[in-house]
């Protein structure tokens, strides 16, 4: 099958950017104030802006140097046929535990926040069905949600944290580099979390039209992600203090929870918030579970659309369902993290390699 070649510099922007915009956004302050021990994750977030766009963009580089036209080809490509094939099914395991793993944490906190008696083996299945109904489309129809969704995230939070600038004490703010600065720009499980995400733009390079630029849009999707996580990170922080920040589950919710707006027509926000996330989960899934369904075509015999995408998010499905608590959740989380450390790194062993054998074979 060979897809259409649509998507725009903006297309691809939003599908990138709605991809990092997940677990992400509500977990940010606690994972980055307990990896640096200080305040300084929003140092952290512009380190790891500057190194993901350096990677990413090399990466992209490398795929284009050697005339790949996307990473599956260029597995192929530097291992042949065996040893890409089984690259290709470590790339799908790793959508299928990030897939599973943003249900997974949108069915715990609905269970913790909305739906305590509902089981959340009933949403994720759920879930995974609605999924599957949208994957009958094609590229173009997640594009079209997405694009609904994505502005209507930042509409949301940016209302929320514009009413809560008020509640910011900076006295809870530290001086930068208390306690070193090894943890705040060189730990790469602090600067390379935030972006845990931005690696599909590798995966969609097929769908791409020629006169689409993918670096610009990883350009404008860590721009404008890293303003958001910059201020919703100062915003928590200021306003919980980083001893309660490194203690909670869910920070940013929780600090939603904490204050009530006055003067307009609703006082507690954190309903359009949770409403909003479950929006956001589904669609970074939907992503993920159609490159998935996208891969798995490549390599089997299911060459029809919609069997490769059923079996994709069937396998998404299973592995949820097989992590039903909250320390299951978060081993989950550290899968997908440590698989994407590895996806964002691979076109250059794959740089490497064919670089090799190219001489070798010359």
């Amino acid at each position: 099958m060979i897809p259409k070649q649509t998507l725009s510099t903006v297309q691809l922007t939003v599908l990138t950017a709605i991809t990092l915009l997940g677990v992400q956004f509500l977990i940010l302050p606690r994972v980055l104030t307990v990896t640096a021990n200080s305040t300084d994750g929003w140092l952290t977030i512009v380190a790891g802006a500057l190194y993901t766009f350096v990677l990413t963009c090399l990466a992209l580089y490398f795929i284009g140097r050697h005339h790949a036209t996307d990473l599956y080809t260029y597995g192929y490509m530097t291992f042949g046929k065996i040893g890409g094939t089984l690259l290709l099914f470590l790339i799908n395991v790793y959508f299928w535990v990030a897939s599973s793993y943003q249900i997974a944490a949108m069915a715990e906190m609905i269970r913790f926040y909305l739906l305590p008696s509902t089981p959340t083996s009933l949403i994720k299945v759920l879930t995974f069905l609605l999924i599957a109904y949208l994957l009958s489309g094609n590229l173009q129809t997640i594009l079209r949600v997405s694009s609904i969704i994505f502005p209507l995230t930042l509409l949301v939070a940016g209302t929320i944290l514009v009413f809560s600038f008020k509640e910011m004490d900076i006295g809870h703010m530290n001086p930068p580099f208390t306690n070193g600065v090894a943890n705040v720009v060189f730990n790469p499980n602090g600067v390379l979390f935030p972006f845990e995400g931005i690696e599909v733009i590798y995966f969609l390079l097929p769908f791409v039209n020629k006169k689409a630029k993918p670096k610009l849009a990883v350009f404008s999707t860590l721009v404008l992600i890293s303003i958001i996580y910059i201020i919703t990170y100062l915003i928590v922080v200021l306003n919980l203090g980083e001893r309660e920040v490194k203690t909670l589950v869910w920070p940013t919710i929780s600090f939603i929870q904490s204050f009530e707006t006055e003067g307009i027509f609703i006082e507690r926000m954190e309903g359009f918030l949770l409403s909003t996330w479950i929006m956001q989960f589904f669609s970074t899934s939907v992503i993920y579970s159609f490159l998935s369904g996208y891969s798995l075509r490549k390599y089997t015999k299911l060459k029809k659309s919609f069997s490769g995408m059923a079996v994709a998010v069937a396998i998404s499905m299973v592995i949820s369902l097989c992590f039903q608590h909250t320390l299951d959740t978060r081993i989950l989380r550290l899968i997908s993290f440590y698989g994407f450390e590895v996806m964002l790194l691979l076109p250059f062993v794959y740089f490497l390699i064919y670089s090799v054998k190219r001489k070798v074979v010359r």
